[in-house]
């Protein structure tokens, strides 16, 4: 869904690789984890089953509504998990979008103009 804020950020299949070779070298194995493609903010979750779903301060609301949902459907509620942000050195949240603007490199490190 990050390529319809108008934000000039890397298509879909880039940013696939890159999340899975930091998973792979993280030591996860393939069978532990599943990435998929949003399209809308619930993705496949109203339907499918899943164990957990990891979302940021900013998703958070879409998550417990995702539970709402699936709880008034009569399917169990999925674990959530809350990831923080991780700040920059100027405190602000590195974001693909910092990143590409060049206001951070992607260890959140203020890049000198």
């Amino acid at each position: 869904m990050a390529g319809e804020k108008n934000r000039d950020i890397p298509d879909y299949p880039t940013r696939k690789k890159n999340l899975t070779d930091f998973i792979k070298e993280l030591g996860i194995p393939k069978e532990r984890y599943q990435i998929q493609m949003l399209t809308d903010p619930y993705g496949t979750t109203l339907e499918d089953d899943y164990d957990a779903i990891v979302v940021s301060p900013e998703t958070y609301p879409v998550a417990l509504k995702i539970n709402e949902l699936r709880k008034e459907s009569g399917k169990p509620e999925i674990k959530i998990i809350r990831i923080e942000y991780v700040m920059a050195d100027d405190d602000i949240p590195i974001s693909s979008t910092r990143i590409v603007r060049g206001e951070i490199d992607v260890h959140g490190h203020l890049k000198l103009n």
